[in-house]
């Protein structure tokens, strides 16, 4: 069984718990003194259809496994702050804070009414403000929620996003490592709650990347695909040291159509470059991009592709041409993150998996753990 379907199935059945009961102590819970290496923290569900946040070592040991009660998508660490801040999965209202030395729940925000969270999230580099992105639903319009980690994370107000059309659909939110600037996934698509996730919009819809000045939220650049892609949601993305940015897209048109599903904006272009793998490899992507995260020297960065069961690698070694190197089969696999070597990413999978790929020399090693052998990664993985 598959993660998606498996979620599905818990997410059918499962209630929200109230903040008394999902404060619990978590199911397992060590120092994090035993771990002097990287700590992955990823949402999950068990096969009981329960919901959680988790944080592992690289040796596969569970540091902690909290509950949660509802599907999350994705985490960010606070910077020079204890939490890590676990986003519900769209249209969820909630973000969850966890103080990520000793996996104890301390409290959550609750999205203003009329409003819900799209899964992603963004501390500043002092870990002081946390940026969300948001619906807002009267207007039908995505802002940008400003929160104060110093005031117990109030919401102290919301930036606009003025550009060529209204701004629809936002997904991801990443801080360039500078700390100057957010760079914005706008996924195009609008959807509802009262309808779920159906797509009400897919023949006007217009993705975009845009580039915000941190400081006061102002669009530096708003860039759209062409209009015969209007239909590949930009949904994903990381940015590197140089301000470089690889994006993954999911297409919304026909399954026949042969469109590309990964790009780039080169900080100071006036537009997106799109690239293509081999005819093999563009094909098992199945029009899906589900997480991208560069390496830490910004030279390589991975794609996953959970639909088509693969994880692609792109480089960029001369600074100029960036270019596919070679993918590794993960059934379900979505989560990635840039480990401590050069050319080096975790990944997860939806069947429980762990592995260490070097993209460099293409070595895959897998972290095998009994405990994680019934549980399913969500999309997103998280390192520190």
């Amino acid at each position: 069984m598959k993660r998606r379907t498996l979620l599905r199935g818990a997410g059918a059945s499962l209630s929200l718990a109230p903040l008394a009961v999902w404060g619990a102590r978590p199911v397992l819970a060590q120092t994090f003194s035993k771990s002097a290496g990287p700590v992955l923290y990823a949402a999950r569900a068990d096969m009981m259809g329960q919901f959680g946040i988790s944080a592992v070592d690289a040796e596969g040991e569970i540091l902690f496994d909290l509950p949660l009660p509802e599907r999350a998508h994705d985490s960010v660490i606070q910077p020079q702050g204890p939490h890590i801040a676990v986003i519900s999965r769209r249209p969820g209202r909630h973000i969850y804070l966890i103080n990520r030395a000793q996996g104890r729940a301390e409290g959550q925000i609750e999205a203003l009414p009329e409003h819900h969270f799209y899964g992603h999230a963004a501390y500043s580099l002092e870990g002081d403000q946390l940026f969300v992105p948001e619906h807002n639903l009267a207007k039908e319009c995505t802002q940008i929620g400003l929160y104060d980690a110093k005031q117990a994370y109030k919401r102290i107000g919301h930036w606009d996003l003025p550009g060529p059309t209204k701004a629809i659909g936002a997904h991801e939110l990443v801080l360039s490592p500078d700390g100057k600037e957010l760079c914005l996934a706008l996924g195009g698509i609008l959807t509802r709650p009262e309808t779920g996730r159906q797509k009400h919009n897919l023949d006007t819809m217009r993705p975009a990347l845009i580039r915000l000045d941190r400081e006061r939220g102002q669009v530096q650049q708003w860039l759209e695909p062409p209009r015969s892609l209007h239909q590949a949601s930009i949904r994903h993305l990381d940015v590197n040291a140089a301000g470089d940015i690889a994006i993954g897209l999911q297409y919304q048109g026909s399954k026949t159509d042969k469109v590309p599903l990964v790009a780039v904006h080169k900080k100071g272009e006036a537009a997106l470059r799109f690239l293509t793998a081999p005819d093999a490899v563009q094909a098992a992507m199945t029009q899906y991009c589900g997480s991208v995260r560069f390496d830490r020297s910004g030279r390589f960065f991975a794609v996953s592709h959970p639909r088509g069961g693969l994880i692609s690698f792109w480089s960029d070694t001369d600074a100029k041409t960036v270019q596919f190197s070679h993918d590794v089969a993960l059934e379900d696999g979505c989560g990635v993150a840039a480990s401590a070597v050069v050319g080096g990413f975790f990944l997860t999978g939806g069947l429980g998996q762990i592995q260490h790929h070097h993209a460099p020399s293409q070595q895959t090693d897998s972290i095998d753990s009994l405990a994680l052998m019934t549980w399913r990664w969500d999309n997103h993985l998280t390192l520190s």
